[in-house]
């Protein structure tokens, strides 16, 4: 009697057990959805604010519609470095490296304090040194710009379409200044004839951009840190012997704690984060 009076406490006890199991079971899942509906419904903006994360810049609405587009391999640079004077220039794999015999001075004012420069001093630029061809080669084609004064390095861009330029240093004009902000050397690739594969293709938003980085380990962003920029333009994604084919991307450029800056890449038509190729020219 107390043996079989044991088994059936036990049986009772142990449905119970899995009963209360089940509730658990139940309960946790039902939560976990409903952090994840919270988490979904949560503005990229909030979730960076959250986390003590700023913007330079408003995240803008936008939808964006942009072709890919193709350009023919170019030798211009090895081509006409013959024209440049008082400097020593060698060209490498598609990379122009040359230094001034004696550094320039752009007449600019530039000093230790400065954190950016104006349209106007960039158009000095752009006639006293960019268009001159002893200086540079077809340094008039890099249009758009930006200036880095931690790094002390000035960058022009070469457009790929509609004044979106290319942003992963296949097509930049790189000057490096030195303590004085006088002009000491620069980088350069160009790229030329850059023509529409086929129509504009809808493109990801920039806020769908930043949710990827936050779903990344390796491209999350870290709390108290401070997104500077945030642009659209292109990238290479194809490299061969006669031609280059440029994507879409969006180039999220953000730094912590006054560190140097850190620049990641999203594929804004396949929606992945790619990697930004070695070209011996970095990123601002």
């Amino acid at each position: 009697m107390d043996f079989k009076r044991t088994q059936i406490l036990l049986l009772i006890f142990f449905i119970f057990f899995d009963a209360y199991l089940a509730f658990t079971l139940i309960t946790k899942q039902q939560v976990r959805q409903t952090n994840s509906a919270q988490v979904t419904n949560v503005s990229i903006e909030t979730q960076l604010k959250n986390r003590n994360i700023k913007i330079n810049q408003t995240l803008s609405n936008e939808s964006y519609q942009l072709p890919v587009v193709k350009t023919e391999t170019s030798q211009v640079l090895d081509k006409e470095r013959g024209t440049l004077q008082g400097q020593t220039a060698r060209y490498n794999n598609g990379v122009l490296q040359s230094t001034f015999d004696q550094p320039l001075d752009l007449g600019l004012g530039l000093d230790r304090d400065s954190k950016t420069l104006t349209q106007e001093q960039v158009e000095d630029i752009r006639r006293n040194f960019l268009d001159r061809p002893e200086y540079f080669v077809r340094g008039a084609e890099y249009t758009v710009w930006s200036f880095s004064p931690e790094s002390r390095t000035l960058t022009f861009y070469m457009v790929a379409y509609d004044g979106y330029p290319v942003l992963d240093g296949s097509s930049e004009l790189r000057l490096s200044f030195n303590a004085d902000f006088q002009l000491r050397e620069y980088t350069q690739t160009y790229q030329s004839d850059f023509k529409v594969l086929d129509q504009p293709i809808a493109l990801i938003s920039v806020k769908d951009a930043l949710k990827l980085l936050e779903t990344r380990v390796d491209t999350y962003i870290p709390d108290g840190s401070t997104i500077q920029q945030i642009s659209l333009g292109y990238y290479r994604t194809v490299n061969l012997q006669d031609f280059d084919v440029y994507t879409p991307v969006w180039e999220i450029t953000y730094s912590q704690d006054e560190a140097s800056s850190r620049t990641v890449l999203v594929d804004a038509v396949e929606h992945q984060v790619v990697t930004k190729p070695n070209t011996n020219v970095t990123s601002p």
